[in-house]
Parts: C-alpha cells; sequence; structure tokens
C-alpha cells in the first residue's frame, strides 16, 4: 500500500512540476505551453470563461471541427474550425453567431495556430473556472523568472534524489541528508537558462504569406491582379513580447522584393509596417509568396549578425548563447564555485525557505 502510495505521490509531484514549467516556459515565450485558460464565453457549452485548458502543440493538420487556440493580435484564442480555405482557417465560437472572419479578423494561418485543445469524445479535458489562478501565477512568473527557474530546479533534484537516498540509508544523526554539488546546481540552472533564451528566438519566428490570383479579370475581387502587373503590400510587424528583439526578413520567392533589407529593432509595443512589392507571374493563376520573419534578442553587433545569418539563419542562436555561457562561466568563478561546495539538506526539515536560504548563501545573494 505505501509502495502504491508511494508512486502516486510522485505522479502528482511530476505533473505539478511539468504543469508549472510549462507556465514558465509559456511567459518566456509569450505564447501557450501545453496549458492556457479561456477568456470568455464564446466557446459555451463546451468551455466557459476561466476554465483551464490542456493542448496538443504537435498538431500539423489541423481541421474543420477542431477546437485550436491561436494568436488574434496580440491575445490568444480558444475557437473552433469551421472551414478551410487557400487563404486559411474559418473560425468561430460555439457561442457565437457569426464566425471570427465576418465581424472582420482575418483568417487563421497555420504559423498562428498554437495547437489543439485536447478532447475526449466531445468532452474538453479541463479545469472549471480555474483560469484566473493559473493567470495570477503566470504574473508572478513573469516577475521573478530567474528565482522561480532555480527554485524548481532544486525541488526536481530533490524529488529525484529523494528514494536513492533512502535506498542508501545514510543518515546523519539520524536523518536523511540530501547533498547537492554546487557546481551540478549551477550547471543545471545555466543550462536551463540557455536552453529558454535559446527557445525564446526559435519558437518565435513567424512566416507571413501573400495570396492573390493572376487573371484577365483583375479588380473585380481583392487580391485579383493581372497577369505580370507590379503591385505593393504591407506588412505590419507588431512585437507583442515583452522585450526587444532584432527581426530579419527572409524571402525565397524571386517575385518577391521589400524595402528593409537589413535588421532593424522593435522594443516592446512597438511596430513597423514593411512595403513589400510583387511582380505577378504572366501565368493566370492562384499564387503564394512567403516571407519568414525571424526574432533575435540583441546581443550581437550588427555587422556580426549579418554575417553569421548570412550563413544559416540559426547561427545567431548559436552565438548568442555562447556569449551567455562564457558570461555564466566568469559569474560561476566570481563567486567562487570552483571550491566545489555542496549544499546540505535534512529531507526531514526541508522547506522552500530553507532552501532559498542555502541558494542565496552559495551564490552570495545573486538570486
Amino acid at each position: 500500500m505505501n509502495r502504491y502510495t508511494g508512486y502516486i505521490g510522485t505522479a502528482l509531484s511530476i505533473a505539478v512540476l511539468v504543469f508549472a514549467v510549462s507556465v514558465l516556459f509559456g511567459t518566456f515565450l509569450d505564447r501557450p505551453v501545453l496549458v492556457s485558460y479561456v477568456l470568455s464565453n464564446s466557446m459555451e457549452p463546451t468551455l466557459s470563461e476561466g476554465d483551464i485548458i490542456f493542448i496538443n502543440p504537435f498538431v500539423f493538420n489541423p481541421g474543420k471541427n477542431d477546437v485550436i487556440i491561436f494568436k488574434s493580435g496580440k491575445d490568444y484564442v480558444v475557437h473552433r474550425i469551421v472551414a478551410e480555405t487557400q487563404s486559411g482557417f474559418i473560425t468561430k465560437g460555439d457561442n457565437n453567431i457569426a464566425t471570427d472572419q465576418l465581424n472582420g479578423k482575418p483568417n487563421v494561418k497555420k504559423e498562428d495556430i498554437a495547437g489543439k485543445i485536447m478532447i475526449i469524445g466531445s468532452w474538453a479535458v479541463a479545469i472549471p473556472h480555474a483560469g484566473e489562478y493559473l493567470k495570477t501565477l503566470s504574473t508572478v512568473i513573469g516577475r521573478n523568472k530567474i528565482g522561480i527557474i532555480a527554485i524548481l530546479l532544486i525541488l526536481g533534484l530533490y524529488l529525484s534524489t529523494e528514494s536513492e537516498e533512502r535506498k542508501a540509508k545514510k543518515r546523519i544523526r539520524g536523518r536523511t541528508a540530501l547533498r547537492l554539488s554546487f557546481s551540478f546546481i549551477y550547471f543545471l540552472f545555466s543550462i536551463s537558462i540557455l536552453v529558454i533564451i535559446a527557445l525564446s528566438m526559435v519558437m518565435v519566428t513567424e512566416e507571413r504569406s501573400i495570396e492573390y490570383a493572376t487573371t484577365s479579370g483583375a479588380g473585380k475581387i481583392e487580391n485579383w491582379y493581372f497577369p505580370d502587373e507590379v503591385f505593393q503590400k504591407e506588412l505590419n510587424i507588431h512585437n507583442y513580447g515583452k522585450y526587444p528583439y532584432i527581426y530579419k526578413l527572409e524571402i525565397s520567392s524571386p517575385r518577391l522584393s521589400i524595402e528593409e533589407s537589413t535588421p532593424f529593432t522593435l522594443r516592446s509595443g512597438e511596430e513597423k509596417i514593411i512595403a513589400a512589392t510583387v511582380h505577378a507571374p504572366v501565368e493566370t493563376q492562384l499564387n503564394t509568396e512567403r516571407i519568414k520573419i525571424w526574432k533575435y534578442l540583441p546581443l550581437l553587433h550588427a555587422d556580426a549578425f549579418e554575417m553569421l545569418f548570412s550563413i544559416n539563419p540559426f547561427l545567431p542562436v548559436l552565438v548568442i548563447d555562447m556569449e551567455l555561457a562564457l558570461i555564466l562561466v566568469i559569474v560561476y568563478f566570481m563567486i567562487g564555485g570552483q571550491n566545489e561546495e555542496s549544499i546540505r539538506l535534512q529531507t526531514r526539515s526541508l522547506s522552500l525557505d530553507r532552501i532559498k536560504r542555502e541558494l542565496y548563501t552559495k551564490l552570495g545573494g545573486i538570486i
């Protein structure tokens, strides 16, 4: 019985950690990861305002009747796909009369979809009316990112090593002691920071498309143009994130050109309108021109960034992580991490405050 109780406790602990880490990553990436919450009653009776929902991010072919979470402006919306067109998906809330597109919203592109809501039969997997707590948790994490990462790492280490310590039956004054090498803790802490920063650049890459038709009936319908006609479209690029980013546009179509070929920086909340010039083909057909929008943290010199990007768009991410890794190594030696001190915690008296005090002492007050 005790063994099964231990299994249940471990499973619950892992579930709580996965939940917390999902919220943490979502806060860093400014997009929902695995879990989110409903903002309105537009999806009743399937989902209600404040419900916590669970997301399957691996949706490669969304289709009709799927309930998805997608980016609309600066928010993420949970609605159902009711139709698919060449220019994207038509979406609608179950409780709404009209589709989102009839209310002036653009068709939803695949790149705007963060995932599919988990549904079993006709039942959406959700925690009713608990979204306010998740919203509060996201706010707290957003304000205390570094400290919370460290605390999660220590808790994860404690949960993963506790059973091994029990098996070894190491007793110090009648109590089991958990010994954690400071170097090991700092290594895991640094790796977590580097992974999160890399993901914050890679996962926010966007792809925009310009869709139009070349036909002799140009002008009768929007986005219909004559063969071989040259026209312009505007791209509105907005930084909805909490940090400044360097933006670089990558064009794969020979029929498309832009006036902004050099990288540019947008601070949080800023936007920029880019004029794209399209030279339509001579054939009568439907056409799609694609532009990829890369985003990077502004930690590289402009010339170095241009050179690295010209080799491979992922190379600036690698170099930025290498820069940050070097800074973390310097900090490690500055705080005396090479002395190989260990944090010893009595598991019977283990508490969050105790962990924080030990970390604060070892790290010299940087957390």
